[in-house]
């Protein structure tokens, strides 16, 4: 649901209402809103800080990155603030969107690269009850398992990505790589954490940190139930058949 709205003026725009839950509000020069328009959604870019414009107080995640609401109070924007065309806001962002699921992919994908690296090494040093845990068939297994997601999301990455440098369109093949690389890099991570043991929770490994961050970007370019309704469409019309 859209919280802001832009009504034209003489020489210009008035915005109202509010941005919520923004990362880095406190130290961005600008940000992009999109709010309701005559002509529909529109987005613009605003500077901040600025008259017109107070963020919230720091909203704290798990993550440790406080989140800011951006409000509007008859915020004066030029006539050059408009991105692109009036009623164009959502459309431009969906068309965005597919660089940010590649994007994000490829973050996770590193991500469990390392994860599963640290796994391996860790599984071959650390000794309990008389032998490395490299030699238990359950830790063998997570391995097997966390390898077997990891290159087949990477292979799926690499064709995305060279549709994409091809001009192909690839919105339903970037919303598959978002939901597998995100579900991916979670297992990863959480086998990686259990392996690992009580060592993978502290602040001297990433781990953690890691896991939280790829459970965080659930929410993001595309909520995992979104994208699974969206890729069902796909499905269903035939513009996602394998």
């Amino acid at each position: 649901e859209l919280k802001s709205e832009a009504m034209r003026t003489g020489d210009g725009f008035r915005l109202s209402g509010e941005k919520s839950w923004v990362y880095g509000a406190a130290e961005a020069d600008f940000a992009v809103v999109i709010a309701r328009a005559p002509e529909g959604p529109t987005a613009f870019l605003v500077d901040l800080p600025g008259r017109g414009r107070r963020l919230s107080q720091p909203i704290q995640t798990m993550l440790g990155e406080p989140l800011h609401s951006i409000h509007f109070e008859e915020c004066q924007l030029t006539a050059d603030a408009l991105l692109g065309n009036p009623g164009d806001g959502l459309a431009a962002w969906e068309r965005m969107l597919p660089v940010e699921q590649v994007k994000q992919a490829a973050r996770e994908v590193a991500v469990a690269e390392r994860a599963l690296r640290m796994s391996a090494e860790y599984a071959g040093q650390r000794v309990t009850f008389g032998q490395p845990l490299a030699r238990r068939q359950q830790i063998q297994w997570m391995l097997v398992d966390s390898a077997v997601e990891l290159h087949t999301t990477r292979l799926l990455l690499h064709e995305t990505a060279w549709r994409a440098d091809r001009g192909e369109a690839s919105g339903a093949l970037a919303r598959m790589l978002k939901l597998q690389a995100n579900e991916m890099a979670g297992r990863v991570l959480d086998r990686a954490l259990q392996i690992h043991g009580g060592v993978g929770l502290t602040a001297d490994l990433p781990l953690a940190r890691w896991y939280k961050h790829v459970r965080a970007e659930r929410f993001e370019a595309g909520t995992t139930e979104r994208l699974r309704s969206a890729l069902a469409q796909d499905l269903l019309s035939g513009r996602a058949l394998p």
